[in-house]
């Protein structure tokens, strides 16, 4: 009698090793990847917080092959103010990209809050992108922490012009604007709540979207100084850090 293997589906929350993912473990196609990772929240309910985006820059649809927007889910200890020594997880990736992330609205249809964020992801699987979207979005795309910068309620404010950059000490890493994704922050958090709700995911009010990487994804090291900044003025700034807050 043959013996079938599950395909693979994050269910830790903070990977510390990582590995190559045999093509026979990734998931037949983007629905069964859903639908794993939406049986992993659903027996921690309550304690998911947060949404972070791919598909939603010109870079990651290239890499990736893909012309549509996915997703993974973030644990509330995976979010947090980016400031001090960050994040105080022991990722098995220390690496960041600057993104505008929004807070869902009370009537969940919008938002009203952004902030300037840094998104770390921290994927255990080491064969990424060759491995396919599937293999990413079963790994919860790569989920690592999501680092806030100053919350501003309402709006955004007019970015078109706007540059942000990511620094490293006095390197600055990389650096670009909008024009990186595929479109408005806001067009793309609509375009996620449609796609998550009709998988059967359920984005609350208060949980906070990351809408796509802006800047290059680049690497620390443990103890550099990071800084964000937007118009070559600083939004915040952390020492890059595993030891736990």
């Amino acid at each position: 009698m043959p013996i079938f293997r599950m395909p693979y589906i994050r269910n830790s929350l903070t990977p510390t090793e990582r590995f190559t993912i045999d093509p026979s473990d990734v998931p037949a196609n983007l629905e069964t990847a859903y639908d794993g990772i939406l049986k992993v929240i659903e027996k921690n309910d309550g304690a998911w917080k947060g949404w972070k985006l791919g598909g939603s820059n010109h870079a990651t649809q290239a890499a990736f092959n893909v012309s549509e927007i996915y997703f993974g889910p973030l644990h509330e200890t995976e979010i947090m103010q980016g400031s001090g020594a960050a994040p105080g997880l022991d990722l098995c990736q220390l690496q960041g990209e600057v993104e505008i992330s929004l807070r869902i609205a009370p009537d969940g249809v919008g938002y009203d809050a952004w902030c300037v964020s840094l998104e770390m992801p921290a994927s255990a699987l080491e064969n990424l992108p060759a491995a396919g979207v599937s293999a990413l979005v079963a790994d919860r795309c790569g989920a690592g922490a999501l680092l806030l910068g100053p919350v501003h309620d309402g709006p955004l404010p007019d970015l078109r012009d706007a540059r942000f950059a990511l620094c490293k000490g006095d390197e600055r890493l990389s650096e670009a604007g909008l024009d990186a994704l595929i479109g408005k922050p806001d067009a793309i958090l609509a375009d996620f709540l449609d796609l998550a709700r009709g998988l059967g995911f359920s984005p609350a009010p208060g949980d906070w979207v990351a809408t796509g990487g802006i800047t290059a994804c680049c690497a620390f090291s443990e103890g550099d100084d990071v800084s964000i900044l937007m118009n070559d003025e600083l939004v915040f700034e952390f020492q890059a850090s595993r030891v736990p807050r």
